[in-house]
């Protein structure tokens, strides 16, 4: 993410919060008018200790280049303030009904970023013909070495059991199925090729240890088939064959957030070092990737089928890793080794983690899914239950830890969301054509996550934006709610205060038109020389002293108009910066020294409105007389500021 951006959303973070606290001065003030002495009790938090708390719920691991979807979070957490209980527990619940909804899309972003992926056109077609596919090329985090009846395998794999001919098919267990029945291909054990949803015959497979070349290993040996007409489209065959599969099974991604989160899944299964540092650096890898910014908009895109521009700035050392990141990677490592997590807003006090709790609460989903309020019942209980952990004592209790947890799930749901999509079933088709295609060859294929976002760069980039666009256009539809409301004070309060700004103006004019013209009509009016003075002193006080630019002075059509309200709160957020407290007192009374303060700029804005003169831009004006249109020459006039 752009520094300008960065500078945005900071002023976005202030403004909101000089705008709560605004709110909660004035709600305090008509209190306050209304029962003088008395001593008010608010059920108000104050906003900047509540952004500082939220800023701080991060674990040592998460701590990245932030992204829009951090950005977004914190914002909507500083603008509902207290209308929620627990804001980022709302969060939490609403985006995990969107894991439910937008699976469909992820199909959409797939298909729509396929032909990116292995840079052909949709006419692009491939030869029917076996091809060799490594498993490690395909199955980079080791999920076909899990037994899918296993309490791991039960929450990586699809729900279902392999079932020929259904839709979803539970191809992950196939390619499991394949490994332990080899010699045995697809077309042996159910007497047919596998087909995809146009009926068409799309390949067979087998697990075989010995390559194209002869050489030893563990490959896929996928035989292509030919397509009706012998159009063999290679858009046609990949959509075809995503068509005929869950893209992605929902306790699959609950996993994959589990896991970016605590290490949870790597605990119990213990894949060793290598393993999980490359997981370790691709969940950076996905993060710098939701920092990034595709174009000069100044509006947030939200849309997840939005085009992406070219990955300007995105080369080789994108992947590479600082001393910092390897930090970071080395902390997770020893978090997952000793079984714990690491709260760094509560100075780094490491809690051990019920790891088996988490995989069971997982393996519950696929009891509730179809309901979609059970399901969010049980995937919230997930979380909420390992802070819970006798064995933490006193920050089981602690509600900074559980709002820590729930910040960190919603801030994670992209990672998993894109750690699922690694799976052998999505990777299969991809891998398959790059190779059918000539592009790999049996060397180049990917041995790691790292390899894969480095060879797939603009795959692996647009749709994790794409899908991260999904999560961003819900937190931004709640964030433009909150926002709403919280403006509903200061809008009301600038049109009362422009209607008796404006009542007042032309009360005034009145009186110096008045004024004005007794002065110049009555000369003979029995009046005292002194009052006449002290009149036209009182009109004088508004008169010009300096001149402005002629050019500039067009330029103030496009100003707003200047309100007490907006000034007060412009001052709060200079005070804020400085570290002057703006919130209610520990009472929960009123903060009259900031309530002194409005009070002193709203007289000084009414003094301004009422008396003040400015001086105004005539533009050359076109004049119709008896010889045709004319010119006039631009200059100035007065006029009221508003």
């Amino acid at each position: 993410m752009s520094l300008d951006l960065q500078n945005s959303y900071k002023d976005a973070q202030e403004t909101i919060s000089s705008q709560k606290s605004y709110n909660e001065v004035r709600a305090g003030m008509d209190r306050q008018s209304q029962i003088a002495g008395d001593t008010f009790e608010q059920a108000k938090q104050d906003v900047t200790g509540f952004k500082n708390q939220i800023a701080s719920q991060t674990k040592s691991f998460q701590r990245d280049l932030p992204s829009q979807i951090d950005q977004l979070v914190n914002l909507a957490s500083m603008a509902a303030g207290g209308k929620y209980a627990n804001i980022t527990q709302y969060l939490k619940k609403v985006l995990i009904k969107t894991l439910i909804d937008v699976r469909p899309k992820i199909n959409e972003i797939l298909e729509q970023e396929f032909l990116n992926a292995i840079g052909c056109s949709q006419q692009q077609s491939y030869t029917p013909q076996p091809v060799w596919i490594p498993v490690q090329s395909i199955d980079l985090g080791g999920m076909l070495k899990i037994n899918p009846k296993d309490k791991i395998g039960k929450i990586t794999y699809e729900k279902d059991e392999i079932s020929v001919g259904s839709i979803p098919f539970s191809m992950n267990r196939e390619l499991y199925n394949r490994i332990q029945n080899q010699p045995n291909s697809y077309s042996t054990e159910y007497s047919l090729n596998y087909k995809g949803t146009s009926g068409q015959e799309l390949f067979d497979i087998e697990y075989t240890t010995i390559g194209e070349n002869s050489e030893p290993g563990q490959f896929f040996k996928v035989t292509l088939k030919s397509r009706l007409n012998n159009k063999n489209n290679v858009f046609e065959f990949v959509k075809d064959y995503y068509s005929t599969i869950k893209v992605v099974d929902l306790n699959n991604i609950v996993k994959c957030i589990l896991e970016s989160m605590t290490g949870a899944i790597s605990m119990d299964l213990d894949p060793g070092v290598e393993k999980t540092n490359d997981e370790s650096r691709t969940l950076l890898l996905i993060q710098r990737i939701l920092g990034l910014c595709f174009d000069n908009e100044s509006e947030i895109a939200v849309g997840g089928n939005k085009k992406i521009a070219e990955l300007d700035g995105v080369d080789d050392t994108f992947f590479e890793f600082t001393e910092i990141d390897q930090r970071k990677i080395d902390q997770r490592l020893v978090d997952i080794k000793d079984g714990v997590v690491t709260f760094e807003d509560c100075n780094n006090v490491r809690l051990p983690l019920n790891y088996f709790g988490i995989i069971e609460g997982i393996n519950d989903i696929n009891l509730v899914e179809g309901d979609t309020e059970k399901t969010i019942v049980v995937i919230d209980a997930v979380t909420t239950n390992f802070t819970k952990d006798p064995r933490w004592g006193s920050f089981s209790f602690d509600p900074t830890i559980g709002g820590s947890v729930d910040l960190d799930f919603v801030k994670k749901m992209t990672h998993g969301l894109v750690f699922s999509l690694l799976s052998p079933k999505i990777l299969l088709p991809i891998m398959l054509m790059q190779k059918s295609l000539g592009k790999y060859v049996q060397e180049k294929m990917p041995k790691s996550y790292n390899e894969l976002f480095r060879k797939l760069k603009k795959f692996i980039i647009n749709v994790t934006s794409k899908i991260g666009s999904l999560i961003v256009e819900q937190i931004f539809d709640i964030l433009v709610k909150d926002i709403k409301n919280l403006l509903q004070v200061i809008i009301k309060d600038v049109i009362k205060e422009q209607q008796d700004v404006q009542t007042a103006v032309i009360l005034k004019l009145v009186q110096l038109l008045i004024v004005v013209g007794e002065f110049i009509r009555d000369y003979r009016k029995c009046k005292s020389v002194i009052d006449e003075i002290l009149w036209l002193l009182k009109i004088a006080t508004s008169g010009i002293r300096d001149f402005i630019p002629l050019p500039l002075l067009f330029a103030s059509s496009l100003l707003s108009g200047a309100s007490s309200a907006s000034a007060f709160r412009g001052a709060i957020k200079q005070m804020q910066k400085m570290g002057i407290p703006t919130g209610a007192m520990p009472s929960g009374a009123p903060n009259l020294e900031l309530a002194s303060k409005y009070a002193t700029i709203k007289g000084m804005m009414d003094e301004t409105k009422i008396n003040g003169k400015v001086q105004v831009a005539i533009p050359s004006l076109t004049v119709i007389t008896p010889i045709g249109p004319l010119k006039t020459i631009p200059s100035r006039g007065s006029g009221k500021s508003l």
